[in-house]
């Protein structure tokens, strides 16, 4: 038989984001504060704890950036990540949300945030998020498994191996 590869489209219909500063405003967040976003349920694969190692060495650079992790838990995925952002001392540098996201609230953390990071360790498939990410006109971070590099046209500077926190906070 026939295989067709088929991309994820991009979509054109998540509508216009709020003003940066009305988002940061609706979520309590400081919009002086250069913000990174991950967003989407949170499993073992898509590497949240090497995105958290990541923002630990960034913040040495940058000390007022802040992570955003947005999304529900599946299973007990937090664990780990939650003893990174205690052994590094991460408390000041990440906004949690450990809960399903209401689509009203959406756009906000689309707005907050300057840049959206897909840290997958393996991936087989293409991501809703990082489509959704470029319809809102986001720059995004992707690691090289499954679909996301086609997310940024395969551009090394947007493109890192996967566990590999130096190369994402690059």
């Amino acid at each position: 038989g026939r295989c067709s590869h088929v991309p994820m489209g991009i979509s054109d219909t998540v509508g216009a984001l709020p003003e940066r500063e009305e988002a940061c405003q609706t979520l309590g967040l400081n919009s002086e504060r250069p913000m990174v976003l991950f967003f989407g349920i949170i499993r073992p694969y898509k590497g949240v704890v090497y995105l958290l190692e990541a923002l630990d060495i960034v913040r040495h650079t940058i000390p007022e950036v802040l992570l955003i992790v947005a999304g529900k838990p599946w299973g007990d995925a937090w664990e780990a990540c939650e003893t990174v952002i205690n052994e590094r001392g991460l408390h000041d540098h990440v906004h949690c949300v450990l809960d399903y996201v209401p689509e009203a609230t959406v756009a906000d953390y689309f707005a907050a945030a300057r840049l959206v990071v897909l840290p997958y360790t393996h991936f087989d498939a293409q991501s809703a998020v990082g489509v959704q990410a470029l319809g809102f006109g986001k720059a995004l971070i992707v690691t090289e498994t499954g679909g996301l590099p086609e997310l940024v046209d395969h551009d090394p500077r947007f493109c890192v191996p996967p566990e590999d926190p130096e190369a994402l906070a690059q």
